[in-house]
C-alpha cells in the first residue's frame, strides 16, 4: 500500500472502516509521520467481593486520578535499591506526552526530574541495565509521609511496579492533548488460583475531559481455570476517542475472593495535524 497522505482517511484496507495490516506495520516501523501505536497492559492479582470494584492495575482498588498537576515521587519498599534508572511516563501540566528519568535511592523518597509535573503517570519501568528488588512506588508528595518507602495514603500512589515484572501494569491511559486515539480492541482474562469456578464482570470506561467516567462496554467471564475474552474493533471499525479522555479496565464485581483479571488494549494515536477535517 502507498501512503499518499499520512491520514486516518487514506489508511484503510478496505474493510469496515479499520486499518488495514501494512498501514499498521509502517506505523509501527516509524515510516508514518505523527502516527504511533500504543498497547495497555494491566494486572490485579486479588479481588475479592468486598473490595469490587477495582481497577485493574498492579497496585490494586479504585486508580485515584489527579484534578491538578503535581510533581512525582518514587521510592522501594527494599533499602537495597539503590542506583537503578526508572523511566516514568505520563502527562505534564497541559496535558502534553512526558518522559522523565530517575535514579532509584532506596526507601528514600526522591523526587522525579527538577520540578517538572505530571496530571497524569501512566507507564514506568526498568530504562537501566541493573533490576530492582523490592516494589517501587511512584507517588504525590503527600503530608501523611513515606514509612519503609511505602507512603502512607494510599491514595497518593499513582504507578506501582513489582520485581517480578520490572515494570507496570496498569490497563488506563489517557489521550495526550493534540492528538485523537482510535480504540482498536482488547481482551480482558480471569484466573481463579484455585479450582472453584468464579465470575466477574470487567468494563472499559471513558471519561471526556471534564466530564465523568461512562461505560463503553461490560464483558462477563465465568471460569474454574481461566477464562478470556478478546474483541477486535479494527476490523468493525475502532473507536475514536478525544485528546484529554481517560481510558481505563474495570472489575465491576466479582463472585468469589483472590480472583484474578488481566486487561489489555491497543490504540492508534494520531496528531490532530494529520486527520482531515
Amino acid at each position: 500500500m502507498r501512503f499518499t497522505g499520512s491520514n486516518v482517511a487514506n489508511c484503510c484496507g478496505g474493510g469496515a472502516g479499520g486499518f488495514s495490516e501494512d498501514f499498521l506495520i509502517s506505523v509501527a516501523k516509524g515510516d508514518v509521520p505523527g502516527h504511533s501505536l500504543v498497547f495497555k497492559y494491566g494486572r490485579n492479582d486479588d479481588i475479592d467481593t468486598a473490595t469490587d470494584p477495582e481497577d485493574v492495575w498492579t497496585y490494586g482498588g479504585l486508580y485515584t486520578y489527579n484534578n491538578t498537576p503535581s510533581i512525582q515521587y518514587i521510592s522501594s519498599d527494599n533499602p537495597a535499591d539503590i542506583g537503578q534508572v526508572i523511566t516514568v511516563q505520563g502527562l505534564d501540566e497541559n496535558y502534553n506526552q512526558l518522559s522523565v528519568d530517575v535514579i532509584l535511592n532506596g526507601q528514600n523518597q526522591t523526587q522525579i526530574g527538577t520540578g517538572e509535573t505530571f496530571v497524569r503517570v501512566f507507564r514506568a519501568f526498568t530504562a537501566g541495565p541493573t533490576q530492582f528488588a523490592g516494589r517501587v512506588l511512584i507517588y504525590d508528595d503527600t503530608n501523611g509521609g513515606v514509612v519503609g518507602g511505602i507512603p502512607t495514603v494510599s491514595t497518593s500512589i499513582k504507578a506501582s511496579i513489582r520485581a517480578s515484572d520490572q515494570q507496570t501494569y496498569m490497563a488506563l491511559y489517557t489521550v495526550p492533548a493534540g492528538y485523537t486515539a482510535f480504540f482498536m480492541g482488547g481482551a480482558i482474562s480471569i484466573t481463579t488460583g484455585a479450582s472453584a469456578g468464579k465470575s466477574a464482570e470487567v468494563e472499559l470506561l471513558t471519561r471526556n475531559f471534564g466530564g465523568v467516567f461512562r461505560s463503553q462496554e461490560i464483558v462477563g467471564l465465568a471460569s474454574t481455570g481461566s477464562s478470556t475474552f478478546s474483541q477486535d474493533l479494527n476490523a468493525l471499525g475502532p473507536l475514536r476517542i478525544s485528546e484529554k479522555t481517560d481510558i481505563k479496565a474495570t472489575v465491576r464485581t466479582v463472585s468469589a475472593n483472590d480472583t484474578g483479571v488481566s486487561a489489555y488494549f491497543s490504540i492508534l494515536l494520531v496528531n490532530n495535524t494529520y486527520l482531515e477535517n
